[in-house]
């Protein structure tokens, strides 16, 4: 999935706002450790899951041993003095939400 990018010269521009964006998207397990109390590395219960692929790999969402690394490159435009945002996924606020719900709740055709 490409990152979410959002710049004001493109928004004061033509009303840009968040867009998808970014090239040679990579998304993989590092070799950070990554421990339940973040002191030492996970215990093995009995019953535990042990097969490797599942810890390793996260196939059912448990056992996590690894961080991972989200890296992009984006090319900013040469001299150009731009503020530039990233984000994973497109920003949307609490209250945001809240006005949307309204909207719907006194909409006769909801």
């Amino acid at each position: 999935m490409k990152p979410c990018i959002w710049s004001k010269n493109r928004n004061e521009k033509d009303g840009t706002g968040w867009y998808r964006g970014g090239e040679n998207i990579s998304y993989k397990q590092n070799e950070i450790a990554r421990y339940e109390n973040e002191v030492m590395p996970p215990k093995q219960v009995k019953g535990f899951n042990t097969n490797a692929f599942l810890l390793n790999n996260n196939g059912a969402g448990e056992g996590v041993d690894f961080y991972y690394t989200f890296s992009f490159t984006y090319d900013f435009e040469a001299h150009v003095d731009d503020e530039v945002w990233f984000a994973h996924a497109i920003p949307y606020t609490y209250t945001k939400m809240q006005e949307t719900l309204s909207e719907i709740r006194n909409n006769e055709k909801h």
